[in-house]
């Protein structure tokens, strides 16, 4: 009998390590899910559009529909044998708060009925990088080493997204920002 009564005090320490080890699980969990909604807080949503307007200028719209700030705003679009690249915003360096939009004059000679393909990229509140596509694709790319304007060219984010020859035969057109008022 005695040697049964030595057995269960060290059944309960283990019963006691295992249940020490679950709230550590449980607390990691937590840990992760808060540092998942804390990020999903900070990230931007762009939401590109370029429009023909009834008195046929070129307009590239921009709008940042995510929670979080969108910084350093950097765009390239290209429509027929021609592309523009730039900053997007009201400053140089534009910086688009939720709900905020940006709106780009281009000097694409584009119709209606031409291929667009855009492309805008930009840095959140924790410097990840953002590449956003006229056609809903996003992704995203840790932060980088160094200063995230490096990270953010537009024109060599627009050829990871549509191909290395994509801007090669294309002519460069320039574009301008305009009051969103």
């Amino acid at each position: 009998m005695p040697e049964a009564a030595a057995t269960v005090p060290v059944w309960i320490s283990l019963v006691g390590v295992g249940l020490a080890a679950l709230a550590a699980a449980a607390s990691w969990a937590s840990v992760r899910l808060s540092r998942r909604q804390w990020l999903l807080s900070q990230r931007p949503f762009l939401s590109i559009q370029l429009l023909i307007e009834g008195n046929g200028d070129r307009v590239l719209k921009i709008l940042n529909g995510g929670p979080g700030a969108a910084r350093g705003i950097r765009f390239c679009v290209a429509a027929g044998d021609e592309y523009v690249s730039g900053y997007a915003g009201a400053q140089f360096g534009g910086v688009l708060d939720t709900g905020e939009r940006a709106e780009v004059m281009l000097d694409l000679k584009a119709t209606r009925n031409e291929s667009i393909q855009a492309v805008a990229i930009c840095w959140d509140g924790v410097e990840r990088i953002h590449r956003f596509s006229a056609h809903g694709d996003h992704s995203v790319q840790r932060k980088p080493r160094g200063d995230p304007t490096n990270a953010t060219d537009p024109e060599a984010g627009f050829r990871r997204q549509y191909g290395t020859d994509s801007l090669r035969e294309l002519r460069r057109v320039s574009g301008r920002s305009r009051s969103t008022g």
